[in-house]
């Protein structure tokens, strides 16, 4: 009796212990579970936000050179209108726009700015013909002309 009882008592412990080792094991494969999903969230918000970011440098490159155009095209600008008041003699009101620039935003050290690849042309105004009767026009009416002229040169720069 003794020994059916050992072996009953036996049995029993590793019917115990299975149960037991199938109760971990399913822990064990939810926890698994569980984890793979916390992962795949995180790899898909790891994901987003290096995506963001990428947009980001890509628009910070953008407008690094953006300025970097407009800063050259504002020297050439300034360099076209004091090029024709030499040329005229006289002083080129600089554009109302001009009073109003934007402070440009601080670039980096390590920003990169490359080199203009679009070329302004600047064609002269044609020159009219001059009959016999605008040549005798007196000194005011030609400062006047001229004044036009310059004028309309500026604003189509």
């Amino acid at each position: 009796m003794d020994e059916v009882i050992e072996q009953k008592i036996e049995e029993a412990g590793e019917q115990a212990e299975r149960a037991m080792e199938k109760e971990s094991n399913e822990q064990i494969m939810q926890i698994h579970e569980y984890s793979e999903t916390v992962m795949e969230s995180m790899k898909k918000t790891h994901d987003e936000i290096m995506f963001l970011y990428s947009m980001l440098n890509d628009k910070h490159t953008e407008m690094t050179s953006m300025t970097g155009d407009l800063q050259r095209l504002a020297a050439d600008i300034r360099n076209l209108q004091e090029n024709l008041s030499a040329k005229a003699g006289t002083s080129i009101r600089k554009p109302v726009a001009e009073s109003h620039v934007v402070q440009q935003p601080v670039m980096k050290q390590n920003a990169v700015v490359q080199p203009m690849t679009e070329t302004i042309d600047v064609q002269p105004e044609p020159e009219v013909q001059v009959n016999r009767f605008q040549e005798i026009q007196e000194p005011e009416q030609k400062t006047e002309n001229r004044k036009q002229r310059m004028h309309r040169a500026c604003q189509m720069i």
